[in-house]
């Protein structure tokens, strides 16, 4: 409330800040005790700063990448078995590896040729490090429509026969994988 009987008199105002930031003039401290000014003050101050600054920095690191793999799978995670065993693999990594990676399902749309088509688009919009094709034609898939992201893959069927790798030795392809070559019982059969 304004008080009527204050009215006259001039407003206070506070007293001038020192060069040292105190009020008054300069503080004056005892000779020979090496507290010049308040210099000892300042400098704890600009310690405590630095060192805060250092603490706040160490805590604000951005995590290291996340590197995205995707396996291109059959109908849904809880239902494609080999997703459920390759997850249970990566579980088994050291921690520091599991940390950098990051797994995702992508159905692989094999039922018909535009569910492939939209399916590899969904992959590639993922921009993975890398897929993992688990079949021929989960692998067959990612060579056509995800040129340049390397690919691993398995394969019942010869994968240069069945048009997965150019060669089994040297290829173009940024595709890798294991082939079990099941030829034993097809030459039980010729007998």
């Amino acid at each position: 409330m304004f008080d009527a009987m204050h009215a006259d008199s001039p407003p206070k105002l506070a007293p001038p800040m020192g060069r040292d930031g105190l009020m008054g003039a300069r503080t004056e401290y005892p000779a020979g005790s090496g507290l010049h000014s308040g210099r000892w003050a300042h400098a704890l101050v600009l310690v405590l700063c630095i060192g805060g600054a250092a603490v706040l920095s160490s805590d604000s690191t951005p995590p290291a990448p996340t590197a995205l793999v995707v396996f291109m799978g059959i109908d849904s995670p809880t239902a494609d078995a080999s997703f459920q065993r390759f997850v249970a693999a990566v579980d088994r990594l050291p921690v520091d590896s599991r940390r950098r990676i990051r797994v995702e399902f992508a159905e692989s749309g094999l039922r018909t040729d535009e569910t492939r088509t939209a399916a590899a688009r969904r992959i590639a919009s993922l921009r993975p490090v890398i897929v993992v094709a688990p079949s021929s034609a989960t692998a067959k898939i990612a060579k056509q429509h995800l040129a340049g992201t390397p690919v691993v893959f398995g394969s019942f069927l010869d994968p240069v026969r069945y048009g997965i790798v150019s060669s089994m030795e040297a290829r173009p392809e940024a595709m890798t994988g294991v082939w079990v070559a099941d030829t034993l019982d097809a030459k039980r059969l010729e007998i």
